[in-house]
């Protein structure tokens, strides 16, 4: 696979993320919503991340470092650090006191999907600035 393949296919499996996430969201399932949320936000975080890099992107889930190893403004930082919780929170149900179907509400799957939009759309600008088709 080359580098441009593998950018896009991250680029693209982020985007469909996203699309479940809204999709989640439009149907009740907020818990849902916020874990696609924090999924596509560290595909497209990765897939700058092999762009720039020219390998493989890390194994691992740490939005906040992935997103301050790519020198990403405050504001990104600060969404992809919203959105770190979920990854736990929303999926499994002995996280916290109560069951993430009960946790989140539709205000938390909005800021969820803004967060991961801002994310989305900074990873995009920079990628189309670097120069990826």
């Amino acid at each position: 696979m080359t580098l441009e393949q593998a950018v896009r296919n991250w680029v693209e499996q982020g985007a469909r993320d996203l699309e479940a996430a809204a999709s989640d969201a439009a149907n009740g399932f907020y818990s849902h919503c916020a874990v696609n949320c924090q999924q596509a936000a560290e595909k497209l975080l990765k897939a700058l991340w092999i762009y720039r890099n020219q390998e493989g992107p890390p194994r691992h889930h740490r939005l906040v470092q992935l997103a301050e190893a790519l020198e990403a403004p405050s504001p990104v930082v600060d969404a992809a650090a919203s959105l770190v919780p979920d990854y736990i929170a929303a999926r499994y149900p002995d996280a916290s006191l109560v069951t993430p179907f009960e946790r989140y509400a539709l205000e938390d799957a909005e800021s969820r999907l803004d967060y991961a939009r801002l994310i989305r759309d900074w990873v995009l600008a920079r990628l189309a600035e670097e120069g990826w088709a």
